[in-house]
């Protein structure tokens, strides 16, 4: 059986710019390719990022050769609810 990818999986193969070894850009564009571009800049700018920029702030004898798919996954859900309870509070103060 193919397996169809999801936003997760977009969200997973965003995550591989933040390590610390040798990027697979060919692997990133794979999956990337099959969303519109404005969501592929939203997840990464939106979801991705903010979850794993800190990788890259860290001293040279830290490595990260992936992050977890679970931990990145959940944060990033956890970011959604945040951007969603933001957004509704902002409605409710008109």
């Amino acid at each position: 059986m193919e397996h169809t990818l999801n936003e997760e999986d977009l969200y997973i193969a965003l995550s591989d710019l933040f390590v610390d070894n040798e990027v697979d850009y060919d692997h990133i564009a794979s999956v990337a390719k099959l969303f519109p571009t404005s969501y592929v800049e939203h997840a990464l700018f939106h979801y991705v990022a903010p979850y794993c920029y800190h990788n890259m702030l860290t001293p040279a004898p830290s490595v990260c050769y992936f992050f977890d798919e679970d931990e990145l996954l959940s944060a990033i859900d956890n970011i959604k609810k945040k951007k969603i309870v933001l957004l509704v509070k902002s409605k409710c103060a008109f």
